[in-house]
């Protein structure tokens, strides 16, 4: 057989070489006992060597390659043998091309992302859906009430934003004749950077023709499950310390989540009022646009278990369709982060535009007129794929699941 990977150990046994080598797949001893001299002077940790040899199990049980023939690809003029026992996290997003040399944890997370993305994919095909791509450069920014970036055509002289989010565009094959389709791909947001957010993020973006809010809701749940099993093998993981069963989901209006982790069994409405005044930056003083103030911004991370949480305000979902005062809408939050966000998407025209003007904001008119073409009933939902990651493999960083995050 044949491996090529990078030395990060070397010992010798008398007449024995053992050379750990290492690549993005596994680790794995190679065994030399030929021209041992004039080998042991040639090979330096972190050289990159190609390896013929017969695969099997040394004296002590283990695995190894017995080497036939070595080559020398490459030779690593420095190689930093410090950060084996003193690696930090600064280091590791700054230099990830030697963060997967030598660390391990790194290696298993970028794997569990790769095989996450790609089990997604799976079953998005299986189920008949069509994958598409639309622009990540915009006229205009639209899908997400966030701060854009901005650049310039130099040839046409115009201004343009990165996405956002790829809804609109999304929505508008669906009036062109698509019934299934997803999207994977990058969003920009120019906001702050945190433990969960990114500049640069990825997610995945998906719409179901002649379904609810909570019909999609459910598919979700289903393909949440069905995903995550096969990535890591169970159903059931730990994040800091919290076990989360992806089998075991619960579903809570707005203010029965307020309720229940305040740990109050009741609560006079005057008071709890008075208490989202005092604690929020207020955006409105409707009384169930207060309440999602103060669930988003202090309850929504004390939620542990996967929990849909719906009943919002139309004020902060104008994307939504509307029913008796509230839209039909979903937010997945696990272990106290955001994963997805889903609707029942507003297909009337006339509806839209009056939104978009009340968010007193340059707004797509193509799209408008896309909707007065005919969208059907139509639901979709987007997934933070990040964060995702972030929750199956135990990781404390949105940083530390993105392979070159962004730095100061």
């Amino acid at each position: 057989m044949k491996i090529i990977g990078r030395i990060i150990n070397k010992r010798r046994f008398k007449k024995i070489i053992f050379l750990k080598l290492i690549n993005i797949r596994k680790d794995i001893q190679i065994v030399f006992n030929k021209k041992i001299e004039l080998l042991d002077k040639k090979l330096k940790i972190g050289h990159i060597i190609k390896v013929f040899g017969k695969h099997g199990k040394t004296k002590s049980g283990q695995e190894s390659i017995f080497c036939e023939k070595l080559i020398i690809l490459k030779k690593c003029k420095k190689f930093p043998n410090k950060y084996f026992n003193n690696i930090n996290k600064e280091f590791s997003y700054r230099k990830r091309y030697i963060d997967l040399v030598i660390n391990k944890k790194s290696r298993f997370v970028f794997k569990k992302r790769f095989s996450l993305i790609k089990n997604i994919r799976l079953y998005f095909y299986k189920k008949k859906f069509t994958e598409v791509e639309t622009p990540i450069l915009n006229n205009i920014y639209a899908g997400a009430d966030s701060k854009p970036f901005k650049t310039m055509h130099n040839f046409l002289k115009k201004k343009n934003y990165l996405r956002i989010s790829p809804e609109l565009y999304l929505k508008k094959l669906i009036v062109g004749g698509y019934e299934r389709i997803f999207e994977i791909g990058k969003n920009f947001r120019n906001e702050n950077c945190s433990k969960i957010h990114n500049p640069e993020f990825s997610m995945i973006e998906y719409y179901i023709v002649d379904i609810n809010y909570l019909e999609i809701m459910r598919y979700t749940k289903k393909m949440l499950l069905k995903v995550i099993k096969k990535t890591i093998g169970q159903t059931k993981i730990v994040y800091k310390n919290n076990n989360v069963d992806f089998k075991k989901f619960e579903t809570l209006k707005i203010k029965d989540a307020v309720l229940k982790y305040r740990n109050i069994k009741y609560i006079k409405k005057s008071f709890l009022i008075k208490e989202i005044i005092k604690k929020t930056k207020i955006i409105s003083y409707k009384k169930e646009n207060l309440m999602y103030q103060y669930f988003d911004e202090y309850i929504s991370k004390k939620i542990i278990k996967p929990t849909f949480i719906i009943g919002h305000p139309k004020i902060f979902s104008p994307l939504a369709l509307e029913r008796n005062g509230f839209v039909e809408r979903f937010e997945l939050y696990i272990c106290g982060i955001e994963i997805a966000n889903g609707f029942s998407e507003l297909n009337s025209a006339k509806e839209q535009e009056k939104r978009f003007k009340y968010q007193k904001k340059e707004y797509d008119m193509d799209y408008i007129e896309a909707l007065k073409f005919g969208l059907p009933k139509t639901s979709g939902c987007g997934i933070g794929l990040d964060r995702l990651v972030m929750i199956i493999t135990n990781s404390n960083s949105i940083r530390d699941v993105i392979l070159f995050p962004f730095m100061k």
